[in-house]
């Protein structure tokens, strides 16, 4: 018989349920057959095995769909959390992916998580240097550069003057004043002309490159085009005209220079060229001849220059190298800035030759 502690199941039929009312059935009347209640009881009997059976085979049923329920939920549930096997190797391969992706864009230089430094290749580190060295100090000082040279070359210079060619007006170790916007405008480190106007006059000292060797010279103009330049002993002749020469005033002159000229026995000479007068060192009159005391006469052609050293006894100029194109022309020297000694250091500066303007 069935444990009566047992619940009833609710799938079985209600006789099944229970047995008993089937075995006990109704109160039979009075004088019943009891044949028939035999076979009742013989039936009853026969019924309730028969819903035992059923009853556990419906247990047993109920345990087995339990036992799948519960080994479906366990493989679904690995499959719901993304940790199966096989989803487990797709994204290992998909975290590698990352990685290597994330290593490929750190290494490009790329944009990161905001506060986490970005690890720079070294090759890429030494031209991001290069171009932080170029960019913060070596363009900033070529721009510089270009900019004072062309200033020097176009506008504006100072040169050296090492000879005493110009004797007494510039000597040995001034540095003058070149204005290179005298006659023209030059493109920067070049001898093209952009735009002139007038030339340089009788007189005016400049600055050139000698059509010998093309050195910078200073010199003076004493020819301009169409003129007759003639020297016979060591006296100018210009268009025909010996030019005039008086004694001049030596004080106004460094004292060094003139002492220096008289132990040579070279006098200092006033030349009148016409509109413009200035200092000559010449020998006396009369002098014996030689190769620079006589000469010409020559016309001086259409756009070019004769041009002398006021130290006419040792000054190489017009008279051997032949007359100056006005291309070769870079400026007018107008003023002696500051002058020192060759032999003495750069500091040692002479009291008396700063911002000295040029007659």
């Amino acid at each position: 018989m069935k444990d009566p502690n047992t619940p009833p199941d609710p799938l079985a039929p209600q006789d099944a349920r229970d047995p008993e009312a089937v075995t006990s059935g109704a109160p039979t009347a009075a004088g019943a057959d009891p044949v028939v209640d035999q076979a009742a009881e013989d039936a009853a009997a026969s019924v309730a095995p028969t819903s035992n059976v059923a009853t556990d085979s419906s247990v047993a049923a109920g345990a087995a769909d339990a036992q799948t329920v519960m080994t479906l939920e366990g493989s679904l549930q690995p499959s719901e959390t993304g940790f199966s096997e096989t989803d487990a190797g797709n994204a290992a391969v998909e975290t590698s992916d990352l990685a290597a992706e994330a290593e490929s864009f750190a290494a490009s230089g790329a944009a990161s998580t905001p506060g986490v430094p970005v690890p720079i290749p070294p090759t890429l580190r030494a031209v991001n240097s290069a171009t932080a060295i170029w960019r913060d100090w070596i363009a900033p000082l070529v721009i510089i550069l270009a900019l004072v040279l062309s200033f020097r070359s176009a506008l504006a210079d100072w040169n050296d003057v090492p000879t005493g060619s110009m004797l007494p007006t510039i000597i040995e170790g001034d540095r003058i004043y070149v204005n290179k916007l005298a006659y023209s405008l030059r493109f920067p480190l070049s001898t093209v002309h952009l735009v002139s106007w007038d030339g340089p006059e009788r007189g005016d000292i400049i600055v050139f490159l000698s059509p010998e060797d093309r050195k910078r010279l200073v010199k003076r103009v004493v020819g301009v085009p169409g003129d007759v330049i003639e020297l016979q002993d060591n006296r100018l002749i210009l268009n025909g005209e010996p030019v005039t020469y008086d004694h001049l005033d030596e004080t106004i002159y460094h004292t060094e220079t003139v002492e220096r000229l008289e132990r040579l026995n070279v006098l200092l000479w006033q030349e009148d060229l016409g509109d413009r007068n200035h200092a000559v060192a010449l020998q006396p009159f009369p002098r014996a001849s030689v190769l620079s005391d006589t000469f010409g006469p020559v016309e001086v052609p259409e756009n070019e220059y004769f041009v002398m050293g006021d130290n006419r006894d040792v000054s190489r100029d017009s008279r051997f190298f032949g007359t100056v194109d006005r291309s070769l022309i870079l400026g007018e020297a107008t003023a002696v800035m500051f002058s020192n000694p060759p032999a003495d250091p750069f500091y040692s500066m002479r009291g008396d030759r700063w911002f000295v303007s040029l007659d």
